[in-house]
């Protein structure tokens, strides 16, 4: 399979940048959700921070669904 991506530049240029920077803005998504977990499953967090935490993973992953991004 082949895929063609074309850009008529420089009106396009926009959506250009957008998917030049597409690899690296996944990398960046990935890592997040990493650390993000990583903290939520093995830091010592007291109740507070605990509930803080809770509630930036379910703003993220309301973010992340909204958004149809699988995969990470």
């Amino acid at each position: 399979m082949k895929a063609i991506i074309e850009f008529t530049l420089p009106e396009d240029y926009d959506e250009y940048k957008i998917f030049q920077m597409a690899p690296d803005m996944f990398c960046v998504i990935h890592d997040f959700n990493q650390k993000l977990r990583a903290i939520w499953k093995y830091e010592q967090l007291n109740d507070q921070q605990f509930e803080m935490v809770e509630k930036i993973r379910e703003i993220w992953f309301d973010i992340v669904n909204e958004n149809k991004i699988k995969d990470l």
